[in-house]
């Protein structure tokens, strides 16, 4: 099943709330969701503190589907290249300047390293998102 949520538009000197695009549940069990980043005119934002939420939201929202018959479960992170994109922070104001990474159009994709609990996708998404946005961050940042 694949549910998907059409983009919004925004101006050019607005800054975009991220934003949920779909959800995929494979009939093997596989679940992937995938967003946008927050971001305005000149790409989009990595935000250490904002990402680790945006990733715990969509880990708990992946949790609620209720899919899962294991256990326990592995847990990747990816983002897209194909726009601008920096590290720094969200804040309500578009941006003057930034220094935008230097990355190519390949995905940077953090694939899972362990299994971890259910509780991954509820009561310990913070957690899971906190640490998959360091490692996330760490490999754009790799990636210049």
């Amino acid at each position: 099943m694949v549910v998907t949520v059409p983009d919004r538009s925004s101006r050019w000197n607005e800054v975009r709330a991220p934003q949920l695009f779909g959800i995929r549940t494979a009939a093997y069990g596989q679940t992937s969701a995938w967003a946008s980043l927050p971001g305005d005119g000149m790409g989009a934002i990595l935000d250490l503190d904002a990402l680790a939420d945006q990733i715990a939201g969509l880990l708990r929202l992946v949790g609620g589907l209720g899919v899962f018959e294991c256990d326990q479960v592995a847990i990747g992170v990816g983002v897209s290249t194909e726009r601008l994109m920096s590290v720094g922070r969200v804040s309500g104001q578009p941006r003057h300047q930034v220094t935008s990474l230097m990355l190519s159009n390949d995905p940077i994709q953090v694939p899972p390293d362990e299994l971890v609990t259910l509780a991954a996708l509820g009561p310990g998404a913070a957690e899971v998102g906190r640490t998959l946005s360091r490692t996330l961050i760490e490999a754009v940042s790799a990636r210049r």
